[in-house]
C-alpha cells in the first residue's frame, strides 16, 4: 500500500484513485441501468396493446378453430405474467448496481496498487537513504512517467551529494581559516602573560600579531556574511560612476603597493538594474586582487576598461602582475582557494573568498565573471552584464 504508518488510508493516493475509478464505473453502470429502465418503462406502457394485437393475429390465422381461441381470463393471465417478467428485469437491473459497485472498488484498489507500486518502491528507497548514501541512483527501465520520476530523483540525489560535499568542504575550510589566527592570538597572549622577562618591543610585537589575527578574523567574518546576504536588484545603477567610486576607494591601497590604476571609461551614462553594493563589491574585489598580484613587478599597473555593446556591458580588469599558474586557473573561483598562497607568504593573509564573492554577486545579476587569460605580465578578468 502506498501510505506510511503516519498516513491515514482514506487520505492516500491509492484510496483516492480507487474511489475515482469506482465512481466512474458506477456512473457508467448507472447510465446503462437508467437507459434499460427508461426503455422498459416505455415498453411496459405500450406492451398490453402490442400483446393483444399479437394474440388476435394468431387467432385469426387460417386453420385456427374456436377451441383454440383464448378466453378473456387466459388473456389477462398472459398479460400479467408478461408484466411481472418485465418488472423483474427492471428490479434486477437496479439490484445489479450493488455488486457492480463492490467489484469496481475491488478492481480499482487492485489496479491502482499495481500502477502505484513503482512509486511506492521509489518512496521506500528514498526513505532508506542516509547521508553517506547521497548520490545513489535507481535503475531506469523504460520511458514512461515513472522512469521520468526516477530520473529526476537520480538527478536530485547527485546534486544533493555535490551540495553536501561543497558544504562540508566550506565548513572545513572556514574552520581552518579561523583556527590559524586564533592559534596565533592565543599563543601571543600566553607569551605576553607568562613571560615576565619579555621586553616592551616583544610585547608590542605580540600585541601587533594578535591584532593582525583579529583583523583577519574580522575580514573573514565580513566575507562570509557577504556570501549569505540575499540581494535584490531594485536600483538603477550608473556603471561608470560605480566603477569610478571603487577605483577612488582603492587609490590609497594602490599607492601603498606602488601600483598605478588607469581607466578607459566612456563619458556617457551606462545604466543597468542592479544592487549597487553587491555590484560595487564584486568590482572592488577584482581590482583589489589585481593590485595585490601586480605589486611585486616593476612598474605595476592595473587598467579598467568599460565597453557598452548591444548585448550588454563588459568591464575588463587587466594587470601586468605575476599571473596565475595554468594548473590553478580552474580553481580560482572556489571558496577559500587563493593562488600563490600556499607557496608565498606575501599572500598568507588572503582568505580566498574575494573572487568567489565577486562571482556569486555577478551571477546574481544574471551576468558572467570569467578569466579571459593569465600569464606572467598579463592577466585579464572580464565582467559581463547582459541587458
Amino acid at each position: 500500500m502506498l501510505f506510511t504508518n503516519k498516513t491515514v488510508f482514506y487520505k492516500s493516493i491509492r484510496f483516492k484513485l480507487t474511489m475515482l475509478y469506482s465512481c466512474m464505473m458506477l456512473l457508467f453502470s448507472a447510465l446503462i441501468v437508467l437507459s434499460i429502465n427508461l426503455y422498459l418503462n416505455d415498453y411496459l406502457r405500450r406492451d398490453p396493446q402490442r400483446l393483444e394485437q399479437r394474440i388476435q393475429n394468431l387467432e385469426n390465422m387460417p386453420g385456427i378453430t374456436e377451441d383454440f381461441r383464448l378466453s378473456e381470463i387466459e388473456r389477462l393471465q398472459i398479460k400479467q405474467i408478461r408484466w411481472d417478467d418485465l418488472q423483474k428485469v427492471q428490479r434486477m437491473s437496479l439490484y445489479a448496481l450493488i455488486p457492480i459497485t463492490l467489484i469496481s472498488f475491488i478492481t480499482g484498489f487492485y489496479v491502482s496498487g499495481r500502477f502505484l507500486y513503482p512509486i511506492q518502491h521509489l518512496a521506500a528507497q528514498m526513505q532508506k537513504l542516509r547521508i553517506e548514501e547521497l548520490g545513489k541512483t535507481l535503475p531506469e527501465q523504460g520511458s514512461d512517467e515513472i522512469d521520468s520520476l526516477i530520473h529526476s530523483f537520480n538527478d536530485l540525489s547527485q546534486r544533493l551529494k555535490k551540495s553536501f560535499n561543497a558544504q562540508l568542504k566550506f565548513v572545513l575550510n572556514a574552520s581552518h581559516e579561523l583556527k590559524t589566527p586564533l592559534t596565533i592570538i592565543h599563543t601571543n597572549l600566553d607569551i605576553a602573560l607568562q613571560d615576565h622577562t619579555a621586553t616592551e618591543i616583544e610585547l608590542r610585537q605580540a600585541i601587533q600579531q594578535s591584532l593582525d589575527g583579529v583583523k583577519r578574523i574580522e575580514n573573514l567574518t565580513n566575507n562570509l556574511l557577504d556570501l549569505v546576504t540575499p540581494i535584490k536588484m531594485d536600483e538603477i545603477v550608473d556603471v561608470t560612476e560605480l566603477i569610478l567610486e571603487q577605483i577612488e576607494q582603492l587609490q590609497e591601497f594602490a599607492k601603498q603597493h606602488s601600483v598605478q590604476i588607469v581607466h578607459i571609461i566612456p563619458k556617457k551614462r551606462i545604466c543597468v538594474r542592479a544592487h549597487s553594493f553587491a555590484l560595487g563589491r564584486a568590482v572592488y574585489n577584482i581590482i583589489e586582487n589585481a593590485i595585490k598580484y601586480s605589486a611585486s613587478v616593476a612598474h605595476p599597473k592595473v587598467c579598467v576598461t568599460i565597453s557598452d555593446e548591444e548585448v550588454g556591458v563588459h568591464v575588463s580588469i587587466e594587470d601586468n602582475g605575476i599571473g596565475i599558474p595554468e594548473y590553478q586557473q580552474n580553481f580560482i573561483f572556489d571558496r577559500f582557494f587563493s593562488a600563490h598562497r600556499q607557496n608565498d607568504t606575501q599572500f598568507s593573509h588572503s582568505t580566498g573568498l574575494g573572487l568567489a564573492i565577486a562571482k556569486d554577486f555577478i551571477e546574481e545579476h544574471r551576468g558572467e565573471l570569467k578569466l579571459l587569460s593569465s600569464k606572467k605580465g598579463k592577466t585579464i578578468f572580464q565582467i559581463s552584464l547582459y541587458s
